[in-house]
């Protein structure tokens, strides 16, 4: 089965976007997000090949099983 995959490494070192609980809370509470809420984020240009399509239909079933689940799409483009 490992065939079936290939890792590609980050290109960017992940942990200058480290925060706080602190901070994270800040932000939650500033953009009105419930505290237990599980979010989730696709940060993308909205083109047809980056297919939000399928990641919101994905969700909408992970959602029926937990409401908690919040979904950000920030973002420019034509299919947004």
């Amino acid at each position: 089965m490992r065939e079936n995959f290939h890792v590609v490494p980050n290109g960017m070192d992940l942990a200058r976007f480290q925060m706080g609980e602190g901070e994270k809370a800040s932000i939650r509470r500033e953009l009105g997000i419930d505290p237990s809420a599980i979010v989730l984020c696709m940060a993308a240009r909205f083109k047809e090949h980056k297919d939000h399509a399928t990641l919101v239909r994905a969700l909408k079933e992970l959602v029926q099983e937990d409401g908690r689940i919040l979904l950000l799409l920030p973002g420019e483009g034509p299919t947004r």
